[in-house]
């Protein structure tokens, strides 16, 4: 069966949540990167921070993981807009063998959902300190830098039951500071010349 039985013999585990979500593949949701993780923990964190209040951090994109049942804000970091060219730096080895790091500024954007009756109030009350130097402040210890917020979309939808479900829903564009933004690979190098001049014939 496909059932929650036929999900553990496939090496999915228990599913997190909604019983009746076992069938579908944890595995194949989008991965991580470390990135991700810090643009979520901290928005989640200056989301929190300006609302006042304790509310549950929901990352999007994210497989077999129900909703929480009051209110609660989504986070999904997307798409990325390059900033400047690139920029290396470089690491000797040994034997003729090093590492260069190729950087390149970039900022991303990550869209903010909010769920919940006081969901407009909260929405406008980020979009107004991300665009403040309070903003810039808050998300400094975390090596991010905001550059702009949208304005608070109203999506309000009917969910089950004929009830209205208050959602409000901004973007924020941050840029990550250089520790995100390198890739490193060996390179072939040297750090001795030895120069001669020849004789014009």
């Amino acid at each position: 069966g496909t059932g929650l039985r036929g999900a553990r013999d496939r090496g999915h585990g228990a599913p997190r949540g909604d019983p009746s979500m076992a069938g579908l593949d944890t595995d194949m949701q989008p991965a991580v990167t470390p990135l991700d993780a810090a643009l979520v923990k901290a928005v989640g964190d200056f989301c929190r921070w300006c609302v006042g209040a304790e509310l549950p951090i929901v990352r999007g994109w994210t497989n077999a993981v129900s909703r929480p049942s009051s209110a609660y804000i989504v986070v999904t970091p997307f798409s990325a807009t390059w900033q400047a060219t690139t920029s290396r730096s470089y690491s000797p080895g040994e034997d003729g063998r090093g590492r260069v790091t190729v950087a390149r500024s970039m900022s991303r954007r990550v869209q903010v959902d909010f769920y919940g009756p006081d969901a407009q109030a909260q929405a406008q009350a980020v979009a107004t300190l991300a665009q403040d130097m309070t903003g810039c402040c808050f998300l400094k210890p975390y090596n991010l830098t905001p550059l702009t917020a949208t304005d608070p979309q109203e999506l309000t939808g009917m969910a089950g039951n004929e009830q209205a479900e208050p959602r409000w829903m901004l973007e924020l564009e941050i840029q990550p500071g250089p520790e995100f933004a390198g890739v490193t690979v060996e390179l072939d190098f040297f750090d001795n010349v030895n120069l001669g001049l020849h004789p014009q014939a």
